[in-house]
């Protein structure tokens, strides 16, 4: 008989968490087609931290409860969510286990996936065509970070409005640390949460229809192109204090 599990932590109560202290081998995939659809692919494996941190959020912080059947990610909650965005389909989700979870996803138009409502910063991503070129631009900000989170399904959320970037007077990076630090209190001690931070990254590969790709961004986004493939990275810190807005283009033919 399958277990049943003792309480279903939602994403949303913890993603900044996760991301923040996911592991090194967590990381996606995106492919654009010339007409601007394509799929995307993502991996998640979290750190020993932040389960242990979940499992506790599970069982009410009691010693007594179980861990056993911890779920920290929803693959309903989502499937919902993303089905619900017009032109976006989830193609599968499988949590095989606490501390990994991955999920793909097909859509219609890049620009579905973060549509910009009523966003003073602008659309998280814009992709344009015009004499042959095709244009990609990320363009992520304080403004319209809420389109991200609304994607997942975990707007509104108390512990985003905390730890996710502030909109008018943003975290330091000095500031942000502290506040991790404090959470994370006793779980690790303060050099090893401050390690696994500054080390964390965003990462994703970025493949298209087409040939020639060229990829541009400022610090602290770094990146490497080969062919009609390349590798974006921004350090997780800068995400989720956003004091800079994170910003690249890639173009290709």
């Amino acid at each position: 008989m399958k277990p049943t599990p003792i309480n279903r932590v939602l994403i949303s109560a913890v993603v900044v968490l996760i991301l923040g202290l996911s592991s090194c081998s967590s990381g996606g995939s995106i492919y654009i087609a010339s007409d601007g659809g394509g799929k995307a692919d993502v991996s998640i494996a979290l750190s020993p931290l932040v389960v242990r941190y979940a499992a506790d959020i599970a069982g009410g912080f009691s010693a007594e409860q179980p861990k056993e059947n911890l779920r920290i990610f929803d693959a309903d909650k989502l499937r919902t969510r993303l089905n619900a965005i017009d032109g976006v389909n989830l193609i599968s989700a499988e949590e095989p286990a606490p501390d990994r979870f991955s999920f793909s996803f097909s859509f219609d138009h890049i620009e579905n996936i973060f549509p910009s409502g009523d966003s003073l910063g602008g659309s998280v991503l814009t992709f344009t065509r015009k004499n042959g070129i095709k244009t990609l631009v990320f363009n992520l900000n304080a403004d319209n970070f809420s389109s991200v989170t609304d994607f997942l399904g975990f707007g509104n959320d108390e512990i985003l409005e905390t730890f996710g970037p502030q909109t008018g007077n943003p975290y330091s990076k000095e500031d942000y640390l502290e506040l991790v630090e404090f959470l994370f209190d006793e779980y690790a001690s303060k050099e090893s949460i401050d390690a696994e931070m500054k080390n964390a990254v965003i990462r994703f590969s970025l493949s298209v229809e087409g040939k020639n790709l060229v990829i541009k961004g400022d610090s602290p986004v770094s990146f490497s192109v080969k062919g009609a493939e390349g590798t974006v990275e921004v350090p997780l810190i800068a995400f989720l204090t956003l004091s800079e807005p994170v910003v690249f283009r890639a173009e290709w033919e």
